[in-house]
């Protein structure tokens, strides 16, 4: 029994089926990359692969002259001037731009560090002061007998006018 098993494993062309197919997967891999191939060829027959050289954005060539080329001064001046200018321009509008900033940053300034700046106003605030200390004193006298609800009046006061706020006593 043992022979013949053993026949049989070694009968055809001396190969196991495990490596027929080995093989064969092997020659299908070696078909499919070269269709694959053959695909991309064909795909890639109209695409220019090699880049272009543009212009950068400051106007800069890219390109850069050979070295015996007569005119690579002038070139190299060229784009020295190019880039002053540019510069320039830049930094015209950077200075612009700090201007600006400060300007708004001292009304932003003023306006956060002065609460009150006409008379009219000082006026408004010494008579809502005025009124707040009398709702406060009448509230103290009268306590809960008093008709208006006075802390619940004043905190809506304090809410609509914050400056009543260093005022408040209760």
């Amino acid at each position: 029994m043992k022979n013949n098993l053993v026949k049989l494993a070694k009968s055809g062309d001396g190969k196991t089926t495990a490596t027929k197919n080995k093989t064969k997967k092997e020659n299908n891999l070696d078909e499919r990359q070269v269709k694959v191939k053959e695909k991309v060829n064909q795909l890639l027959n109209d695409v220019d692969l090699k880049p272009e050289i543009k212009k950068g954005v400051l106007g800069i060539e890219t390109e850069t002259p050979k070295e015996n080329d007569v005119n690579s001064l002038v070139w190299l001046q060229e784009q020295l001037s190019i880039l002053t200018e540019k510069n320039e321009m830049l930094v015209a509008e950077l200075n612009e731009k700090k201007n600006e900033y400060n300007k708004l940053f001292e009304l932003y300034q003023n306006k956060k560090n002065t609460k009150y700046v006409t008379d009219s106003d000082n006026l408004t605030q010494n008579n809502l002061i005025i009124l707040f200390n009398e709702l406060q004193e009448n509230h103290f006298k009268y306590g809960v007998n008093f008709i208006i609800h006075p802390v619940a009046f004043m905190n809506r006061l304090i809410m609509f006018f914050p400056f009543l706020e260093e005022h408040k006593k209760f």
